[in-house]
């Protein structure tokens, strides 16, 4: 069964209005999230990763990495 969704992988800064409309309102529906992403050069979500699952034009799904600072053995 070939549904043809696409997953692509996109820099925050590189996000269309569309999509970070989307994203926002997904965002606050799913999660109760107010936080709006909005990427300028100043702020966090310009470098950020974004990971979309388009079926047409339509977003399906979404994610975004987070990066982490992890410590074993007291090495980081």
């Amino acid at each position: 069964m070939n549904e043809n969704i696409q997953v692509i992988k996109v820099l925050g800064k590189d996000l269309s209005s569309q999509e970070l409309q989307k994203i926002n309102e997904t965002r606050l529906i799913e999660f109760g999230s107010t936080k709006i992403i909005e990427p300028k050069p100043d702020n966090e979500d310009w470098e950020k990763i974004y990971f979309l699952a388009k079926k047409g034009n339509d977003i399906i799904a979404f994610a975004r990495l987070h990066s982490v600072n992890i410590t074993i053995l007291k090495k980081t």
